[in-house]
């Protein structure tokens, strides 16, 4: 039987699929934990990095996967999203955030309890421009 068609009686009826950003958006919501793939940057965050830059890219790969309510500072929950489902994303997302980050600022994000904690304190390590106080 072909996927794009279910059949009814005899005549074969072509399946609607709504594809809209929204729909997509949703469904990649409530995909398993285990689904999420993080890139390996190129280079490591380290005191020399241009903070706000490689902020961007961590919250737009973040943002990219449909985290970014995990780096909020209040997470509210996805509609139909368990709590472990919920807690399993939130240490992808810190792996992600610990496989980027030198060793020398490690001990900043090891301090940290949530997502938003780690970019808070980033934030206080890094003066305005980028560059570590």
């Amino acid at each position: 039987m072909n996927n794009k068609f279910l059949r009814s009686g005899t005549a074969a009826t072509p399946v609607v699929r709504d594809r809209s950003s929204s729909t997509v958006q949703e469904e990649r919501i409530h995909l398993p934990a285990a689904s999420l793939k993080f890139p390996k940057f190129k280079h490591q965050l380290d005191r020399k990095s241009n903070w706000q830059l490689y902020k961007h890219r961590l919250v737009s790969e973040i943002e990219a996967a449909n985290c970014d309510f995990l780096v909020a500072a209040q997470i509210v929950n996805p509609p139909g999203m368990t709590l472990r489902e919920v807690d399993d994303r939130k240490k992808k997302v810190r792996n992600f955030i610990v496989m980027n980050t030198s060793d020398e600022l490690f001990p900043i994000v090891q301090r940290q309890t949530t997502n938003f904690d780690i970019l808070e304190a980033m934030d206080k390590t890094f003066v305005p421009r980028g560059e570590t106080t």
